[in-house]
């Protein structure tokens, strides 16, 4: 019973790797953005592919990071879209605690790139 019990429990290293996948998702956005100048309609294809080969990698008959670990291969997806949509769309996303993690991502990414490629608003609302 008890071993039972443990299998169902959440495994920590899974819900590490889905948020770190989102912040790279956001920080691969972020870094484009700033060096190479891109905006949506550069990453729109990009999202379009991603989301392509995981519904075929879904279809597949062999097993591929089966079960939930299946929602490791959207994560980085997920984040870049939601980096464009805070940077280009709404400016907020209408669930805080993913905004809050968009922003840090973000930050996390203009410091590792150097505090003067931040724009000072920015800076601002981390100090």
């Amino acid at each position: 019973e008890e071993g039972e019990t443990a299998s169902r429990l959440p495994n920590p290293l899974f819900y590490v790797f889905l948020v770190v996948l989102f912040m790279m998702g956001v920080s691969s956005y972020r870094i484009l953005e700033r060096w190479r100048g891109w905006s949506g309609k550069h990453f729109a294809p990009l999202v379009v592919a991603w989301i392509v080969v995981h519904d075929l990698l879904e279809g597949s008959p062999y097993e591929f990071m089966s079960g939930r670990w299946t929602v490791l291969r959207l994560a980085p997806v997920f984040g870049l879209q939601d980096a464009m949509t805070v940077r280009n769309g709404f400016g907020s996303l209408p669930w805080c605690t993913t905004n809050n993690v968009v922003t840090m991502a973000f930050a996390s990414t203009d410091l590792v790139m150097g505090r003067f490629s931040m724009p000072i608003e920015e800076w601002r609302k981390l100090v």
